[in-house]
């Protein structure tokens, strides 16, 4: 079962590139980073949001690319604190 944080990322990368795009892009990059759809946290954002800036450059251009992996990192920055669910 896929983490909260890898399914808010999906979500986020959806309208962009289609779903089975958004899916294959996540999926490789987390498995560079030797985690699994599960294990993706927040904690994780800052490395994996390196590594899909580039490969987004190719389906949305930089600009595009650029403003997305920027909203992708804030949304998961704004899950921390008390309450918020890690994940």
């Amino acid at each position: 079962m896929a983490s909260e944080t890898y399914t808010r990322i999906l979500n986020q990368l959806k309208p962009y590139v289609g779903e089975r795009m958004a899916q294959a892009i996540l999926l490789s990059h987390c498995q560079s980073l030797g985690l699994s759809p599960a294990e993706l946290k927040r904690e994780n954002v800052g490395p994996l949001v390196q590594k899909l800036g580039t490969a987004l450059k190719a389906f949305v251009g930089s600009a595009r690319a650029s403003a997305l992996t920027q909203t992708i990192q804030q949304q998961a920055s704004l899950c921390i604190g008390p309450g918020a669910r890690k994940g």
